[in-house]
């Protein structure tokens, strides 16, 4: 969905509800802090490597 979660205090009935229920049913999850630093670390290795060889 190409609506942020910020703009739906700004909608009104029926649209902020459609448009929360299409995010409550995405299987479409945010990656945690955790996961995310991970995955930041593995591409930056990935490109150290490219950089490097």
């Amino acid at each position: 969905m190409a609506v942020s979660m910020a703009v739906v205090p700004l909608l009104k009935g029926e649209a902020a509800t459609k448009i929360v229920d299409d995010f409550k049913s995405s299987k479409l999850k945010p990656f945690t802090d955790d996961q995310r630093k991970k995955t930041n670390a593995k591409v930056a290795e990935i490109l150290k490597g490219k950089r490097n060889g």
